[in-house]
């Protein structure tokens, strides 16, 4: 199955840089089919980097996040099937790695997240949350039918989307809650989720929220919006 990754960045080259040296630990670091989408300074990816990933610097024209998301399944599914038309795209499977710049993977993550994809057929496969999660267990979904299970959720901060399914962000949400959108689509609209046994090391969860009072605000106005489409909130 191809393997395609997607990473907005804004400012953490270090970080950045140890993602993609794990992604290479992995076996697919392939620099044509990792999409980094800058959203700081030219100097926020690593010098090595930038001539061998695929930079967009979009984010600096005011691009949420679930857009960015958008752009990057609309850009594997081109590379995956070579049609640039997305109503002419044919069913070709492929995965797509969403990542945050600020997370570490194991390195049999590709290999895990390949192997549910193609022995389920889910739409999105996320990893485990660790040991220390309090009042949230990590999600089971033992049965990738069972799509209105609405207690469990993806991990936001890295998940990987069967790209022949076609689901794509709700660009209605601009922070928070896409997150939780795209997981409930997943399992009323396609093939569900799926929880892997394998742990993603997320370094710096909601800092970039709980620093930036109008992205804060911006969350609750999509937590709202979730409540409109939904009628309940997700958590």
């Amino acid at each position: 199955m191809d393997w395609y990754t997607v990473i907005p960045t804004k400012d953490r080259p270090a970080e950045l840089g140890n993602l993609v040296d794990s992604l290479m630990a992995n076996g697919v670091a392939d620099p044509s089919t990792i999409l980094i989408i800058n959203n700081g300074k030219p100097s926020g990816v690593p010098e090595w980097l930038r001539d061998r990933a695929v930079i967009l610097p979009d984010g600096n024209r005011g691009a949420h996040i679930y857009q960015q998301w958008n752009w990057g399944l609309d850009w594997a599914q081109r590379l995956a099937t070579g049609v640039n038309r997305p109503d002419k795209w044919p069913t070709h499977p492929h995965a797509v790695a969403i990542l945050n710049d600020d997370v570490e993977l194991p390195a049999d993550f590709a290999a895990r997240m390949i192997e549910c994809l193609r022995d389920t057929d889910v739409t999105i496969a996320f990893p485990d949350q660790g040991p220390g999660i309090v009042n949230q267990p990590p999600p089971k979904h033992a049965d990738p039918s069972n799509k209105l299970d609405y207690d469990k959720r993806i991990t936001g901060y890295a998940f990987v989307v069967n790209g022949k399914h076609g689901i794509r962000c709700d660009e209605n949400f601009k922070w928070w809650y896409g997150d939780d959108d795209l997981d409930w689509q997943a399992r009323r609209d396609f093939n569900g989720t799926w929880e892997v046994d394998v742990t993603v090391k997320h370094l710096y969860p909601s800092e970039s929220t709980n620093a930036d009072p109008e992205r804060a605000a911006q969350a609750a106005r999509d937590r709202e919006t979730f409540i409109s489409k939904w009628g309940k909130a997700p958590w």
